[in-house]
């Protein structure tokens, strides 16, 4: 799904450094052309455990299982 604030899609399978997610969620989006603000919003960033998890679903397919 394409992303509304920036060019990348929403999650790109197979290659996290091109979904706009991780970039939302490490606080990068406006190095991709991105803008507001980093996810969670109004909340501490999650975990670098919890986003790498999200970064190896993403590199793995981003599969619905």
């Amino acid at each position: 799904v394409p992303s509304d604030e920036s060019p990348l899609l929403r999650v790109e399978p197979g290659d996290s450094n091109q979904s706009y997610l991780m970039h939302k969620l490490e606080g990068t989006q406006t190095t991709v052309g991105g803008s507001g603000d980093r996810m969670p919003r109004n909340a501490d960033q999650l975990p670098e455990s919890l986003r790498d998890m999200v970064r190896e679903w993403i590199d793995l397919g981003a599969l619905n299982n």
